[in-house]
C-alpha cells in the first residue's frame, strides 16, 4: 500500500482516534472499518470519503469532530459538488 505523506498522516489520525477512550462504539467501529479497508489495500480516498459520509449520521465525540475537521482541511472535494459537504463521496486527498 503506498500512500501520499498526506494520507499517510491522516491514517495516523484515524489510528490515534481508535485509540481514544472517549469514542462511542460506534464511532470506533466506523474507523476500524476503515482502517482494515485501507490496510488491505482499498482506495484511500474512497474509504476517507466512506467514512466521512458514515459520521455524518451519527452523533460525534468531540475527538471525532476534530478528526472531520483535519480530514476536510486535507482533502479537496471533487467537481459536481459546488464545494458542498454533502460531496463527500468526490472528496480527494490534497497532494
Amino acid at each position: 500500500m503506498k500512500l501520499t505523506k498526506n494520507q499517510e498522516e491522516l491514517l495516523n489520525l484515524i489510528y490515534q482516534v481508535v485509540l481514544e477512550q472517549t469514542v462511542s462504539p460506534k464511532e470506533r467501529e466506523y474507523f476500524i472499518d476503515a482502517k482494515k479497508r485501507i490496510e488491505l489495500g482499498k482506495n484511500f480516498d474512497s474509504e476517507m470519503s466512506e467514512l466521512l459520509k458514515e459520521l455524518m449520521y451519527i452523533p460525534n465525540s468531540p475527538v471525532v469532530n476534530q478528526f472531520t475537521e483535519e480530514a476536510r482541511k486535507r482533502m479537496l472535494v471533487g467537481p459536481s459538488t459546488g464545494g458542498t459537504t454533502h460531496g463527500f463521496l468526490n472528496y480527494q486527498t490534497k497532494k
